[in-house]
């Protein structure tokens, strides 16, 4: 368990046994600092020149996975937990609920747009624009293929595309929802990754 680095042909290994937050490990991120977070079933640690950080609820991050980050173009850095959403910054947690706005605690993706607006997918409480300090709630009553949300892409043009768990994916253009599913031609409904190709191609 654990993360692996390898360096000049040999494999070096940070556990539990050197600070990190659990052995199981779901995501991994590096910023503009040089920093690689590690988010785990745990907690969450920093590596940065050697030394390892963990963040657990003592230092303000909610109880549970971490398994989504995010740093924005302000340099905020997101977290999608299992106990809500949160943003580091100036050394401190800031933490969103379903208290603060949030559809659903359980954050599984995250996302920033061109317009600089932050979007959270969850697990089964649909998906979270965060836009000048204020959550708007997007779920299947407003046309979403599903509340339980997988990838989230924007395409050249600027639509942004919704994987979704089960439901098939939504295209997001001028405030609207558009689905396509296995009855359009989608192998699966089950969506895990989008991409785009140079000739335009969304795969």
């Amino acid at each position: 368990g654990g993360v692996v680095r390898r360096r000049e042909g040999r494999f070096e290994a940070l556990t539990t046994k050197d600070g990190l937050a659990s052995d199981n490990v779901i995501t991994l991120y590096w910023d503009r600092h040089d920093n690689l977070w590690i988010g785990t079933l745990g907690g969450l640690s920093r590596y940065r020149a050697g030394v390892l950080t963990t963040f657990r609820t003592k230092d303000g991050l909610p109880e549970g996975a971490v398994y989504a980050m995010l740093e924005d173009k302000d340099g905020n850095f997101w977290v999608g937990t299992e106990g809500g959403l949160c943003r580091f910054r100036n050394g401190a947690f800031e933490v969103f609920t379903e208290a603060e706005g949030l559809s659903g605690n359980r954050i599984r993706c995250l996302f920033e747009d061109r317009e600089g607006s932050l979007w959270a997918g969850t697990f089964g409480a649909g998906l979270n624009r965060f836009q000048d300090g204020k959550f708007t709630i997007y779920s299947a009553s407003e046309g979403l293929a599903s509340n339980g949300i997988g990838p989230l892409y924007q395409d050249r043009s600027g639509d942004i595309w919704i994987g979704t768990l089960g439901g098939g994916v939504s295209r997001f253009r001028d405030g609207r929802f558009t689905t396509l599913t296995s009855a359009d031609g989608l192998a699966n409904d089950r969506v895990e990754s989008i991409c785009q190709d140079r000739e335009g191609s969304l795969w």
